[in-house]
């Protein structure tokens, strides 16, 4: 059975030189002693001064959706 929450992380991602300050909503399923994570999220590369890559023939959003996958273990400290 996995339990889930979500929680809000706010940081900078630090792109191309500059750090730009997120907010995420990252949804958190527990099973057992492992905790997983699958989140999705929105980089706007050009209002962030990078370069858009489209040409004449070839064209770009200027936007990309980034998909972060995490998997961790949670451990007990000794006291």
């Amino acid at each position: 059975m996995a339990d889930g929450s979500t929680v809000r992380a706010e940081g900078s991602f630090h792109i191309h030189g500059d750090d730009h300050p997120i907010t995420l909503s990252v949804p958190i399923e527990i099973h057992g002693d492992v905790l997983a994570s699958k989140l999705e999220f929105r980089i706007p590369y050009v209002a962030w001064g990078m370069k858009n890559p489209s040409t004449f023939l070839l064209r770009v959003s200027k936007e990309v959706d980034m998909e972060v996958v995490a998997v961790g273990r949670l451990e007990k400290q000794p006291n």
